[in-house]
């Protein structure tokens, strides 16, 4: 984030909406900014954890898609790579039953941004992206995950300074 604080404000209604809500695709994963959240609970299906300090009440689900069609649930928003993020509350009732999404991570807040300051942290190369990867975010223990999105890219971690070179 940029040196200087920015109150975020919290999207209304069941899905992330406007300023302070996520951007972009979804289909994006940064590596260098944040890292993910701090574990609350492993299940057997998949993690919870906390993921920004907005709302910490507020969840979200993400998982792999039922099937082709999607749209299972009251509030989903499909990502490119077969997941979905739901942040209805129908989601949850179907996992408690066995039949919501197999695999799952499932977060309680997130963080926000003022408006253009997450484009104009991007363009000026302050985030490493990469492609959603499943295997990833639901098959990699949480203190695994940073590097192995890093090696998506080729780069290796140990190789990173906090010191900038001059040639």
């Amino acid at each position: 984030m940029a040196d200087e604080k920015k109150e975020a404000k919290a999207p209304k209604g069941d899905a992330p909406k406007g300023e302070g809500a996520p951007k972009g695709d979804g289909a994006k994963a940064a590596g260098a900014k944040g890292g993910g959240g701090k574990p609350v609970k492993k299940t057997s299906k998949g993690a919870s954890g906390l993921s920004g300090p907005v709302q910490t009440e507020r969840g979200f689900v993400l998982h792999e898609r039922i099937d082709g069609d999607g749209g299972h649930y009251n509030s989903s928003l499909q990502i490119p790579g077969g997941l979905e993020m739901t942040t209805s509350k129908d989601v949850l009732e179907a996992m408690a039953v066995g039949n919501g999404p197999r695999r799952v991570l499932v977060t309680l807040g997130y963080s926000g941004w003022a408006t253009g300051q997450l484009e104009d942290e991007l363009g000026r190369n302050g985030w490493l992206n990469v492609d959603a990867a499943p295997e990833i975010i639901f098959d990699t223990p949480v203190e695994q995950r940073y590097e192995r999105a890093l090696a998506l890219l080729g780069i290796d971690p140990r190789m990173l300074s906090q010191e900038a070179g001059h040639a």
